[in-house]
């Protein structure tokens, strides 16, 4: 994700900034199970919904980044629009 999503229109700033916050206390988690929201410019609801499922399938791993990354894009999903 970069500068470009916002001023092309794919992404607020408010959203990027949250992100790059996260990232910055959380650098890995741009490889886990968010990647396709943290890493890339898909930040609509359906994309979010999938890695949140699957941060399940690796729900009893006690991973702080994992546990993480599931809080971010909960509360990612509550500032989209439907």
């Amino acid at each position: 994700m970069c500068q470009s999503c916002v001023n092309e229109g794919y992404l607020s700033q408010e959203v990027f900034d949250k992100v790059q916050v996260f990232l910055d206390q959380y650098p890995t988690a741009r490889f886990g199970p968010g990647h396709i929201v943290l890493a890339d410019c898909n930040v609509e609801r359906h994309h979010i919904e999938w890695c949140l499922e699957q941060t399940e399938f690796k729900q009893a791993c006690r991973d702080e980044t994992l546990q993480a990354t599931k809080r971010f894009l909960q509360e990612l999903k509550g500032l989209l629009y439907d």
